[in-house]
């Protein structure tokens, strides 16, 4: 497929990268690098069949930019020199907010198998995404 760029303005004065590669190249249906403030995609999680359910991967991602803009707006740069920094704060923000919606390792697998997984690796910012997207979707579908 190639690679190529869409641009898009969301507020005056932020420009947001929308890189869509190919499966080949990228190795994933999406990831977000807060460092860059880009969004990776493949053309492939347009189809059901290989993303599961339409805009999974999207809003998924498209979460972590919003995590990362939060984190921005209180002054944070976000480089590679503080990126484990970055993620960690990130972390210890996302476990308040999982515990506050009572989400554990009990009910965590009735968010996705993805966000089990995470949660056992301690990436709650994983686990929010995946919350924040399944609540989109179905939000989307009343």
């Amino acid at each position: 497929y190639g690679r190529w760029k869409i641009m898009f303005g969301k507020k005056k004065n932020s420009i947001n990268k929308v890189v869509v590669s190919s499966k080949e190249e990228l190795k994933t249906y999406g990831k977000y690098d807060a460092v860059n403030n880009v969004v990776y995609y493949i053309p492939e999680i347009v189809n059901k069949a290989v993303a599961g359910q339409k805009a999974v991967t999207e809003y998924h991602e498209m979460w972590h930019m919003k995590q990362a803009e939060k984190f921005r707006s209180r002054g944070w740069n976000i480089t590679k020199e503080n990126y484990g920094e970055y993620i960690r704060e990130l972390n210890r923000e996302c476990k308040k907010t999982i515990d506050v919606l009572g989400i554990n390792e009990y009910n965590v697998g009735k968010i996705s198998d993805y966000a089990k997984k995470m949660l056992d690796y301690g990436r709650y910012d994983e686990v929010e995404a995946e919350y924040m997207t399944i609540i989109k979707l179905k939000w989307k579908e009343l």
